[in-house]
Parts: C-alpha cells; sequence; structure tokens
C-alpha cells in the first residue's frame, strides 16, 4: 500500500515538472574568474600612539590622535577604537587614506579621563596593529 502511494505521489511529481530534460549545450554559461590576493599587514612594529585634542588638561579625557605612520601603510585605510574598561567601544576615529608620517584622527567622542580606564586599539586595512603610549 505504502509503495503504491510513493509511485502515484512520484508520478505526479514527474508530471507536474515536465519531462524534459536540459541540455549542457543550451546553457548560457559565463566563465569565472579567479582573483588571489597576498593578505598581511603593512607593518609588524609598534605604532606610538599620543592622546590628543585634551579636555580639562586631560583630566576630563581626549578627543583625539596622533600617531606616525610607516611608509608602508601610505594609502591605506586606519581605524582607532577608544575602549573602556570590559570591552566596550566608546569613540572611534578613522582614516580613509593614510599619509605617511604623522596623522592626526579625530574621535567621535571624548574618552579616557581622569575617571575612565580606557584601551585604544588601531585596524590599518583590517589588520590590527600594536600600539604604545
Amino acid at each position: 500500500m505504502r509503495l503504491r502511494a510513493l509511485a502515484a505521489v512520484a508520478a505526479v511529481c514527474l508530471l507536474a515538472g515536465g519531462l524534459s530534460t536540459a541540455q549542457a549545450a543550451s546553457l548560457a554559461v559565463a566563465p569565472s574568474t579567479l582573483t588571489t590576493v597576498n593578505g598581511q599587514a603593512c607593518t609588524t612594529s609598534s605604532l606610538a600612539l599620543t592622546r590628543t585634542d585634551a579636555v580639562w588638561w586631560g583630566l576630563g579625557g581626549f578627543r583625539g590622535v596622533r600617531l606616525t605612520v610607516p611608509p608602508a601603510c601610505a594609502g591605506r585605510a586606519l581605524h582607532v577604537t577608544a575602549h573602556q574598561t570590559g570591552g566596550s567601544a566608546v569613540a572611534t576615529g578613522a582614516v580613509a587614506t593614510l599619509p605617511t608620517g604623522s596623522v592626526d584622527v579625530a574621535m567621535s567622542a571624548t574618552y579616557g579621563g581622569i575617571f575612565t580606564s580606557h584601551a585604544l586599539s588601531v585596524t590599518i586595512d583590517g589588520w590590527y596593529v600594536a600600539t604604545t603610549g
């Protein structure tokens, strides 16, 4: 009984779907391209950061960061994030295309200060870069 029911369902599916077959020669197929990328950070050295744009001599926090960009990192995108203790981001800053040498990054909000400990993290083209300062 179950076999007859299964055969009936299969027959209905075949009739509903049609009995035509596809021919590979009639299919439109575009050639694919494969791009390979060697990914690595532009520097393995630590970048020295200086907190800038102090509010009340730094007691109220900071609104910027200054760092020196190595020549290998010029032309790449930079992102800076200020994290509170516990890891939550409190301010961010970005430069779309880095110059060589010193660059000032404006942050989205005031971070740090006398009552708030914080840490800064930096990525260049998505790669984490160690920092000091």
